[in-house]
């Protein structure tokens, strides 16, 4: 699984099966508001919200999206 927001505005949420063959793919766009929401607008029309946080300790990204928590190495 993975949600990438890319510089662009552009995300992409990939989802593999247990054999790692790619299950689901969508793209769109994106912002992320002041609350720290992500408002995600698929392609196709269909908006949905994830959120994010960061963990200083492990310095990571941490968003929470569809049920999972997906996590980015973030370097500062």
């Amino acid at each position: 699984k993975g949600l990438f927001l890319r510089d662009s505005g552009r995300v992409t949420y990939i989802e593999n099966d247990a054999s790692g063959r790619e299950r689901l793919s969508r793209t769109g766009k994106y912002y992320i508001d002041k609350s720290n929401v992500i408002h995600l607008t698929w392609d196709n029309g269909h908006e949905e919200r994830a959120t994010l946080t960061y963990d200083s300790s492990t310095r990571r990204a941490i968003i929470e999206y569809n049920g999972y928590t997906l996590y980015e190495d973030y370097d500062m």
